[in-house]
């Protein structure tokens, strides 16, 4: 009966739920993994029924953030990124963003790309930067960062930069330096 007693108060102590701890647990096993995983994947983003840019990644990680009450989705490209901007009239490529990385909101329509960010348009310049956030409301790509665009005849260095999604008009915030390119 004595052997009885000590296995019932061993039970008692290690066998009940102690529900608080658990729902740590829970909580912290949710951050740590993705709500999906996906590879080679292409995103489509339309208005009015037509395409208005595609994203190409190699790797993407789906997870869900909530803060103060309110979830948003995040995407995570860290693998190499390529967004390819339209015109939603002849869905002719306009412009194209190639980066180490990006960093997508898809609830808000904002990505941030990063690490050897290159963006090229149809006459063919380049802007090359680190760091480029895209508004997709607003239809524009800016940085803080330093960048480098290169046209058929000069290249020009600054600091930050605004321009809409197709890289046709763009204004440098503090130009640094310009160099005319002989043929």
């Amino acid at each position: 009966m004595k052997e009885f007693k000590v296995l019932l108060v061993v039970l008692l102590v290690f066998g009940c739920s102690q529900p608080e701890k658990d729902q740590k647990i829970l909580e912290r096993s949710k951050k740590k993994f993705p709500d999906q995983e996906s590879f080679n994947v292409e995103y489509f983003y339309s208005d009015s029924g037509k395409v208005v840019s595609k994203v190409i990644a190699k790797h993407v990680i789906e997870k869900t953030e909530k803060k103060e009450s309110v979830r948003s989705r995040i995407n995570i490209l860290d693998k190499g990124v390529i967004m390819i901007f339209y015109n939603p009239q002849n869905m002719q490529e306009d412009s194209r963003l190639s980066a180490d990385g990006a960093i997508v909101y898809p609830d808000i329509g904002y990505a941030e790309a990063k690490g050897n960010v290159e963006v090229t348009n149809a006459k063919g310049e380049k802007l090359e930067t680190e760091k480029l956030i895209w508004n997709r409301e607003k239809d524009i790509i800016f940085t803080d960062a330093v960048v480098r665009i290169t046209t058929p005849e000069e290249l020009i260095i600054g600091q930050g930069m605004e321009a809409d999604t197709r890289f046709t008009k763009y204004t440098l915030h503090k130009v640094t330096g310009i160099l005319k390119i002989k043929e």
